[in-house]
C-alpha cells in the first residue's frame, strides 16, 4: 500500500477539507463556555446567568446577530435578559447553538419552540413543529391549533388544520372540542374539505359547543350556523333545526334558515358560503352536458341524446354517462336547457319531422341515484331559438320563434302549479336571447329582431310590478351568447366575439372582463363552485374542435382551457347540478344515441360567417 502511495503522480495543488472541523469547532466552543474561557457576554433567565461568547450567539442566531452587529448594536452590553424563557429551556438552547444538538421531548417541546421562534432559530422551530405534528390526536388537536396560531408556526398550523378537517367527527366528540375557541371554529368549519358525513352532524356539533357555555357562546350561534351548508339538507332536517330552542330564540338564525329554504326553491341566489356542497357529504356539484348537435366532419351533422357529467374540481377529463335523453328528442334541436331546483328542463325546440315543439322534459335524480326523465305540461306557445332562466322561484321562457315570426311572449312555470302561465309580453320580440334571473327580476339580454338586425339592449321584467323596462347601460350586437349569474353580477359570454361583458344589476353599471380564449357560438355556459365554465359551441373556424371547455376564475380574472367534452357539440345544454357522489365511469360515444339531421340544422347568421340554410 505504501508503495502505491509513493508512486502516485505529482500534483500542483490539493484541496483538503476536514469534515469533522465544524463539529470539532462547536465542541471546542462548548468546552470553552463550560470552562468560562474567553466568554464576553451573559444571558440571564430568571436568577440564572449563562456566560457565553458573542461570536457564537451571532453566528447561530439571526436575532443575536442583529442585536450585536446591526445599526442598533449594543457593544457595551454584557448581559441580556430573556424574560419569558426559563433557565432549563435557555440551557438547552445554548447547548443547541454551540453544538447543533438538542433532545426534544413532550415535556420541553413547546417551551423550546417558543424561545427558538423568538431567537429566529428556524431549523429548530421546524424540528419542534414536526415533533408536535407527530403527537397530534383527538384530545390535543384544538389546543395545538391555538398554540401554533398564537406563535406563528405556519407549518404546524397547516398540519393541525389538516388533521382537524380530516378527523372532525372524532375530534368533535372529545372534551377538547368543547373547550375550543370561537375563532378556531369559525376558521375551520367553513372549509370545503371539512370531513363531515352530513351537514346535520356539523350542526349538532356546533350546538354541543354552544350548549357547553350558553351564556357566553350564544352570541356566536348565528355566525357558526352560517357555516352549515343548510340548502343541501333535506327540508325535514331544516324543520328540525328551526324547532331547536336556541335557534328559535335567535331572530338572525331564523332569517338564515328562511334564506336556506329560499335558496332551495331558487327564490334567491346562493351566497358564497353555500355555493357548493362538501364532497364528504356524498354530494357533489357536477357539470352536465346534454343533447345538442354533433358535427364530426364538415357537412355531416348529428343530433345527440347523450348525457354526460363530471366533477370539474378533480376529474374533468373523466366524463361519466347519465341516462340517455328521451328518444322523442332524437331529431330535435334548438331547444333550451336550464336547471331549476336542481332538476334539468329541456324546453321546446325544432323537430325535423314535427316542426316547432312545445314539449318540456324534466330530468331528476334522487338520493338513491335513481335517474328519471318525465314530461311536464307543454308550453302555451311552441317555440325554438328561445331563452330560459329562473327568477323569484319560477322558471321563465322568453322569446324565440314559432315557425312564422319572432315572439315577444313570456311564460313562467312553478312545480307547485304544474302548468305554464302567461306573463306580460316583452317590449321587443327577439330570438336567441340570453336569459338570466336575479332575485325577482328577469333579464332578457340581446337577441335577434330579424336575421340581419340584433336587439342591442337588455329587457328587464320586474315580478313585483309585473312590468318591463329596457336597460341601455350595456350594448350588444350579436346572437348565440349565454348569460350566467356569479357573485351578484351577470356575465354575458359567447357569440361571434370572445368578449365577456358584465352587468351589475344592483348598481346599473357594466364593464368587460378578460375575453375567452376561443369563440363559442351557441355554446353551453354555467357556474360551478364560484367559477364559470364554457363548453363547446361553433368556433367559426371549423367543425372539428367544438369540444373545448374553458374555465373563468373571477379571483384572477383569467380563462384557461381545462379539458374537452366527449364529443364536439353546439346548441347543447350545460348546467350544474348537485348529485350523489359516485365513482366515475368512462364515457364514450354511443352511436345508438346519435341521429342524422339535415343540413338545415347548421345555421349561421348575422355576423357569424357564411350562413347555411335557415330552417325557418
Amino acid at each position: 500500500m505504501d508503495d502505491l502511495l509513493d508512486k502516485q503522480e505529482k500534483r500542483e495543488y490539493c484541496d483538503y477539507e476536514d469534515c469533522a472541523w465544524v463539529e470539532n469547532l462547536g465542541v471546542s466552543f462548548q468546552a470553552m463556555r463550560q470552562a468560562l474561557e474567553l466568554t464576553d457576554m451573559k444571558l440571564r433567565a430568571g436568577d440564572t446567568e449563562f456566560p457565553c461568547h458573542r461570536v457564537v450567539l451571532a453566528a447561530s442566531s439571526p436575532f443575536f446577530r442583529a442585536l450585536l452587529t446591526g445599526p442598533m448594536k449594543e457593544e457595551s452590553r454584557t448581559t441580556f435578559d430573556l424574560q419569558d424563557t426559563c433557565s432549563s429551556t435557555l440551557s438547552l438552547l445554548l447547548d443547541f447553538m454551540y453544538t447543533g444538538k438538542l433532545r426534544i421531548t413532550e415535556e420541553n417541546v413547546q417551551d423550546v419552540l417558543v424561545s427558538a421562534n423568538y431567537l429566529l432559530l428556524g431549523r429548530l422551530v421546524d424540528a419542534c413543529s414536526d415533533f408536535l405534528r407527530r403527537q397530534l390526536d383527538f384530545q390535543n388537536c384544538f389546543e395545538m391549533y391555538s398554540f401554533a396560531d398564537a406563535h406563528g408556526c405556519e407549518e404546524l398550523l397547516r398540519a393541525t388544520q389538516r388533521y382537524i378537517l380530516r378527523n372532525l367527527p372524532e375530534a368533535s366528540s372529545s372534551p377538547a372540542f368543547l373547550e375550543a375557541g370561537f375563532e378556531q371554529l369559525r376558521s375551520l368549519l367553513g372549509e370545503d374539505n371539512l370531513n363531515v358525513s352530513s351537514e346535520m352532524d356539523l350542526f349538532r356539533s356546533i350546538m354541543d359547543w354552544v350548549s357547553h357555555d350558553v351564556q357566553d357562546r350564544s352570541c356566536h350561534l348565528l355566525e357558526l350556523l352560517r357555516l352549515v351548508r343548510l340548502p343541501y339538507l333535506p327540508t325535514d332536517n331544516l324543520n328540525l333545526i328551526s324547532n331547536d330552542k336556541l335557534i328559535a330564540a335567535n331572530p338572525g338564525c331564523k332569517t338564515v334558515l328562511h334564506n336556506a329554504h329560499l335558496c332551495k326553491e331558487d327564490l334567491i341566489p346562493y351566497p358564497i358560503e353555500w355555493r357548493s356542497p362538501r364532497s364528504s357529504t356524498n354530494q357533489v356539484e357536477v357539470l352536465v352536458v346534454l343533447g345538442g348537435v354533433h358535427s364530426s366532419q364538415l357537412g355531416n351533422s348529428s343530433s345527440s341524446l347523450q348525457h354526460y357529467w363530471c366533477d370539474p374540481r378533480s376529474q374533468l377529463l373523466s366524463w361519466s354517462k347519465h341516462s340517455a335523453m328521451p328518444h322523442m328528442l332524437r331529431n330535435t334541436v334548438m331547444y333550451d336547457v336550464t336547471k331549476f331546483r336542481n332538476d334539468i328542463y329541456v324546453i321546446g325546440g325544432f323537430d325535423g319531422e314535427q316542426g316547432t315543439l312545445g314539449h318540456v322534459w324534466r330530468y331528476q335524480i334522487d338520493n338513491d341515484q335513481r335517474e328519471t326523465w318525465g314530461r311536464v305540461p307543454a308550453l302555451i306557445t311552441s317555440r325554438y331559438q328561445h331563452g330560459s332562466g329562473v327568477a323569484g322561484g319560477h322558471l321563465f321562457v322568453a322569446g324565440g320563434y314559432d315557425g312564422r315570426e319572432a315572439l315577444n311572449n313570456v311564460e313562467c312555470f312553478s312545480p307547485g302549479w304544474e302548468r305554464w302561465q302567461p306573463c306580460p309580453p316583452m317590449p321587443e320580440a327577439v330570438t336567441f336571447p340570453a336569459v338570466v334571473g336575479y332575485h325577482k327580476r328577469l333579464f332578457v339580454i340581446g337577441g335577434m329582431k330579424s336575421d340581419s338586425c340584433a336587439f342591442p339592449w337588455i329587457q328587464c321584467f320586474d315580478m313585483a310590478t309585473q312590468s318591463w323596462s329596457i336597460i341601455k347601460t350595456l350594448e350588444l350586437k350579436s346572437k348565440g351568447s349565454k348569460s350566467v349569474l356569479l357573485n351578484d353580477a351577470i356575465y354575458i359570454i359567447g357569440g361571434p366575439s370572445n368578449q365577456v361583458h358584465v352587468y351589475d344589476p344592483e348598481n346599473d353599471v357594466s364593464f368587460d372582463v378578460a375575453p375567452t380564449l376561443d369563440i363559442h357560438v351557441c355554446a353551453g355556459v354555467t357556474v360551478n363552485n364560484g367559477k364559470i365554465y364554457v363548453a363547446g359551441g361553433d368556433n367559426l373556424k371549423d367543425r372539428q374542435n367544438w369540444n373545448s371547455v374553458e374555465c373563468y376564475d373571477p379571483a384572477s380574472n383569467t380563462w384557461s382551457i381545462i379539458g374537452k367534452m366527449v364529443i364536439p357539440l353546439y346548441w347543447h345544454g350545460l348546467v350544474s347540478i348537485v348529485r350523489p357522489n359516485m365513482p366515475p365511469m368512462k364515457a364514450y360515444l354511443d352511436s345508438t344515441n346519435v341521429y342524422e339531421v339535415g343540413p338545415s340544422m347548421m345555421f349561421r347568421g348575422f355576423q357569424e360567417g357564411p350562413p347555411d340554410h335557415d330552417p325557418r
